[in-house]
């Protein structure tokens, strides 16, 4: 699995790859992003096998559009709650 954040404009800020349940994946099941100023940002998560989205269920698969996302708030040393994914299953080719 892939995360990404993306800044208002659209470019790209910070990207992970996920492995058996993530690198990024904090002790109480979140993620941690590093070396990103606080602000607001797009998160674009992909998986193979399944339609990438951004936050708030918004499907986004490659050359999508981020900013059609829902933007969230990263804030140095907080948490921010809610900010949850669900992919669906890929169409059968």
């Amino acid at each position: 699995m892939t995360m990404e954040l993306f800044r208002e404009d659209g470019s790209p800020a910070w990207s992970t790859v996920l492995q058996g349940g993530g690198q990024a994946l904090t002790p109480v099941r979140g993620y941690r992003v590093g070396a990103v100023p606080p602000g607001s940002y797009f998160v674009r998560v992909a998986a193979e096998g399944f339609v990438a989205s951004l936050f708030d269920g918004v499907p986004c698969g490659e050359g999508c559009d981020v900013t059609a996302g829902v933007p969230v708030e990263i804030r140095a040393t907080e948490v921010s709650p809610g900010i949850d994914f669900v992919l669906d299953p890929a169409p059968d080719p």
